[in-house]
């Protein structure tokens, strides 16, 4: 599992294994925010909030899938988590 989880935007670096990044994100949706960064907070580079084993990694992995099959086939997210195998 590697430790470098920073995605880039332009508005700078995101950790999103915080704990506390759906708060952060939720937050700038709220506001009708463009974007934010993680550059700066007390938690920028806290992974907690990250899958512990593999297990969790793959469940991870298989919700940014369906996220991807929802949102470019249009279909409804738990038709699309269907489709995807763990």
């Amino acid at each position: 599992m590697t430790k470098n989880v920073a995605t880039h935007s332009r508005y700078g670096a995101r950790n999103v294994w915080c704990p506390r990044y759906s708060q952060c994100l939720d937050k700038c949706l709220v506001n009708d925010e463009p974007g934010f960064t993680c550059q700066g907070c007390q938690y920028e580079h806290d992974l907690s909030g990250g899958p512990k084993d593999a297990g969790e990694l793959a469940e991870d992995a298989r919700g940014c899938m369906a996220l991807l099959i929802s949102i470019f086939r249009r279909v409804k997210i738990q038709d699309a988590l269907n489709r995807v195998a763990l």
